[in-house]
């Protein structure tokens, strides 16, 4: 049986192929050959160079046939033809029977399909790495096996841990536990990447030097096709200042709610329509209420009188502090607590900027001032006083002689008048108005003068029925006045018995006018804590409208047809000298209440 030829064998293999002779010329051909590299049989008889410069093989090929020899018997190598067929070539001798040359056979074997996957591959491994890059460089990597032993750390775990590869490389993550985590926090990791599920947390671990720092943890596990995790892929980001960061803004907010819950004065945060949405206790003190109460009213609510903002400054100056520019304004309020008292605040407001959502709210400080009004009041009384003592020598020097000669000069002419002269009339009343301009000037001297009482122990008891007996033995008008004593006062003072018999005595002659001509009964009431003994004086008159009760101690402020309206005001003066206070409790058509009160003795208990 004839043996195949040889093109009869890579016929059958479907092979591209081409057979160069002797002298490199084209001699045959397969039909894949001509199909795949359009190459015909006008081709044949052409030098491996003219086939080359058909376009049909690479650049390149007619080299590669050439550098064949004895030597050099084959070759192989990928290449890409012109038509951009990836194929795989392979060069070697065509051998007659004698086996000695005949020529040189070129195969092309079709590897497109197994280039392009390699291609794929290729660059999906360059993405891997470009990854693993990435990863390598921001982040901290680990590798465990199921057991937890690593098996690789990346340069930057070296880094923070400061342990080398060796040493972490074996090693559990015990190595850097920093022990801050309970262990029910380590337990419920373990758990979940057990289970196969992607653990995440934050992290607080310990350097080989000791140091610790924070990191952002995520775990995933690599599982079979059981489910059971082979291996562990740790990545971490050092969150180290980012968690102190975060903790010195937590000690900054406590530091501020401190600051904000124990101010001295009153502190609300209100929204841009004015509405309170935080206040302090200090705020809740100064209004008398709760800071619940507080919460959704506006400052206004408390308000006596008419709003800042209907003040053209404070309103211009709001509108500034909307409008962008960065300071605060201020205003003085009036405002009435719930307990009905009212208070004076000093408003400082400023705008605060927007957050991070987006809002702006007012920021108000509320100082108390009422007692340094009242202080700038006295101040006030005190200066008036000055000066009405300057005028109250001159008018003592200048006028007080005079009247005593003129109601001299007048007692002598009256005494020569007849018995029953008209004139003897007329001389009597201008007495009693020299008597009356004589009082007013003994008046304005003594309220001129400073209040120094000269303390004692004083029993109350007794200070009041010598006051009653002073009174009970004056004319106050038509009406006849009687005493009632409610509760017999038993309590000590220390004080001047003179001036605060004065105050009583006053108090209790207003009280007999009040209720002229008609007269009446003037209760007495009086009761004593530790600290204090309280005395009520009640008259039964017409009581005062709210202008007369607002300006009742006012100096020169009078309702009566006589006096010059100073009574009131130096017994409030005595008071307070002995650290008391005397104003209106309560008045109505049916009569007005004055409270008195005085601190105890020390040592003094109810008897």
């Amino acid at each position: 049986m004839t043996p195949p030829s040889r093109r009869a064998i890579l016929e059958v293999a479907n092979v591209i192929a081409l057979v160069f002779d002797r002298d490199y010329r084209l001699v045959e051909r397969t039909s894949a050959a001509s199909a795949k590299l359009n190459i015909s049989g006008e081709h044949h008889g052409q030098t491996v160079d003219e086939v080359e410069a058909t376009g049909a093989l690479y650049q390149g090929f007619a080299r590669d046939v050439r550098s064949l020899s004895e030597a050099r018997g084959s070759l192989e190598r990928e290449a890409t033809l012109e038509s951009g067929l990836g194929v795989l070539v392979r060069l070697g001798f065509a051998r007659d029977g004698r086996d000695d040359f005949d020529g040189i056979i070129a195969s092309f074997i079709d590897v497109s399909e197994l280039l392009e996957r390699n291609a794929v591959l290729a660059a999906a491994l360059k993405e891997v790495e470009d990854y693993k890059h990435a990863l390598d460089r921001s982040s901290i990597v680990s590798i465990t096996d199921p057991s937890g032993r690593i098996t690789h750390a990346n340069d930057r775990f070296v880094e923070i841990s400061g342990y080398s590869r060796d040493e972490l490389v074996g090693s559990d993550h015990r190595l850097i536990n920093s022990g801050y985590h309970e262990p029910e926090f380590i337990r419920e990791l373990w758990r979940s990447i057990n289970a196969g599920e992607v653990w995440s947390g934050e992290m607080r671990n310990r350097s080989k030097a000791g140091e610790e720092y924070w990191v952002d943890t995520t775990i995933v596990p690599f599982v079979d096709e059981r489910g059971r995790p082979q291996r562990h892929l740790a990545i971490r980001t050092d969150i180290t200042e980012r968690v102190r960061a975060r903790e010195g803004l937590v000690r900054s907010e406590q530091r501020f709610r401190a600051l904000f819950e124990n101010a001295p004065v009153g502190i609300a945060i209100a929204s841009l329509d004015e509405r309170i949405v935080s206040a302090n206790p200090a705020l809740a003190r100064l209004l008398g209420c709760s800071l619940t109460a507080l919460t959704g009213r506006a400052l206004d609510d408390f308000a006596v009188g008419d709003s800042p903002l209907d003040d053209p400054r404070v309103a211009e100056e709001r509108r500034a502090v909307l409008n962008g520019e960065r300071r605060s304004f201020q205003a003085e309020r009036q405002l009435q607590r719930e307990d009905g008292g009212v208070v004076s605040a000093r408003v400082t407001t400023w705008l605060n900027p927007a957050g991070r959502d987006g809002t702006r709210c007012w920021i108000k400080m509320l100082q108390d001032v009422t007692r340094e009004r009242e202080a700038a009041e006295q101040l006030q009384a005190q200066a008036t006083l000055a000066q009405l003592g300057r005028m109250a020598a001159v008018v003592a020097h200048e006028v007080k002689n005079p009247l005593a000669g003129i109601g001299g000069a007048l007692h002598i002419i009256r005494d020569r008048l007849d018995e029953g002269a008209f004139e003897r009339v007329i001389i009597d009343e201008i007495r009693d108005r020299l008597d009356q301009l004589n009082g007013l000037v003994d008046g304005l001297v003594k309220f001129a003068r400073p209040v120094k009482p000269e303390f004692e122990r004083v029993g109350m008891r007794s200070l009041l029925k010598r006051a009653m007996s002073s009174v009970a033995d004056e004319r106050l008008g038509d009406g006849a006045i009687r005493f009632e004593i409610e509760a017999e006062p038993c309590c000590e003072l220390r004080g001047d018995p003179r001036l605060l018999e004065q105050m009583f005595v006053h108090l209790l002659r207003n009280a007999g006018r009040a209720m002229q001509p008609g007269g009446g009964v003037i209760e007495l009431a009086a009761d004593a804590d530790e600290d204090a003994c309280v005395v009520r004086v009640r008259d039964g008159g017409r009581g005062l409208d709210e202008e007369s009760a607002a300006r009742i101690f006012d100096p020169f402020f009078t309702i009566k047809n006589q006096g010059i309206g100073l009574g009131l005001a130096q017994s409030r003066r005595i008071a307070r000298a002995h650290g008391g206070e005397l104003d209106v409790e309560r008045t109505s058509p049916a009569g007005t209440t004055m409270r008195v009160t005085l601190p105890r003795a020390p040592g003094d208990r109810e008897r």
